[in-house]
């Protein structure tokens, strides 16, 4: 075993007994919180665009990864054998997890997030909103792929924890399919997919699709708990649509923000063929859901 991969284990067992000892904000009132937003679906997904203006709202607060930390700590792993305790140990780990934290998967504070990183217009209004928020009332859990994995292999628990919780919701974005799907194997991301065949792009394309259409079941049998926003309804009317599903005030202020720091372009070129392959499987795949289907097809 290597130097590096032994000091990462020992930082994990260091964090986590710390965690345990003192990973909870026992002074925090929960009743505040209204609603606890999951953010789902895979990475490279404009997961860190989405949950880094949202940090800058008053109502909202977010954690930054963290699930390694969440997902062994049966006392607050709340997917699991679900309970109300539970989930309200998660939401006091959530409020002292979110104050401080580290870099990457060990996660924490959104501040980081890379979307911070090179963007000191972001971090500059980051600071200054933290001084004027006082209750948030919205609690946003950026830990997409992994929280997609558990949810996604618990079907029948999900359902349970949607019938006794009313204030869990999941949120979706959806980038453009086939640059998630690059993104993700420029990235070596594509490996958090299970049993994928290949790191073609289709294949990664395909288990994308895999995830929409899970969600896509679950919205049409709680149609309140799910949200979808698409790369091209990132506009004034798409983030009040957002904000009404997050139950948060839409403030114009904010919104011109939102937009401003919205500059995704793709990057990337694809073969003819490539194109019409994936159009034909997302016409088979989603061919119950037209205008999910609709909307997926203009992003290709």
């Amino acid at each position: 075993m290597g130097l590096n991969k032994i000091k990462k284990r020992f930082s994990y067992l260091f964090i986590s007994i710390k965690d345990k000892l003192y990973g909870t904000n026992k002074s925090f009132d929960t009743t505040q919180v209204k609603n606890l937003v999951l953010i789902v679906g895979p990475y490279r997904n404009l997961t860190s665009y989405l949950t880094s203006i949202l940090s800058l709202h008053s109502n909202c607060k977010v954690l930054n990864h963290a699930g390694i930390r969440v997902f062994r700590n049966k006392k607050i792993n709340f997917l699991k054998d679900y309970s109300h305790s539970k989930y309200l140990q998660f939401l006091r780990f959530f409020d002292y997890a979110s104050e401080k934290g580290y870099k990457g998967m060990l996660g924490g504070n959104i501040s980081h997030s890379h979307a911070f990183e090179s963007n000191t217009e972001l971090s500059k209004r980051f600071k200054e909103t933290l001084k004027s928020k006082t209750k948030p009332h919205c609690f946003i859990w950026k830990e997409s792929h992994m929280v997609t994995e558990r949810v996604m292999n618990g079907v029948t628990e999900l359902e349970e924890i949607l019938e006794k919780n009313p204030a869990i919701k999941f949120f979706m974005p959806v980038r453009k399919p086939l640059d998630c799907a690059k993104s993700n194997i420029k990235t070596g991301k594509n490996r958090f997919f299970k049993h994928l065949p290949s790191d073609d792009i289709f294949d990664v394309s395909k288990a994308i699709f895999t995830q929409h259409l899970f969600f896509l079941k679950i919205q049409s049998k709680y149609p309140d708990r799910v949200f979808f926003l698409f790369e091209n309804e990132i506009n004034s009317e798409g983030i009040e649509n957002m904000c009404a599903f997050l139950n948060i005030e839409f403030d114009e202020k904010w919104g011109e923000i939102v937009l401003s720091q919205h500059t995704i372009k793709s990057g990337y070129d694809y073969p003819h063929e490539t194109i019409e392959k994936t159009r034909k499987l997302v016409d088979s795949l989603f061919a119950d859901y037209d205008s999910f289907r609709e909307k997926l097809l203009s992003l290709i």
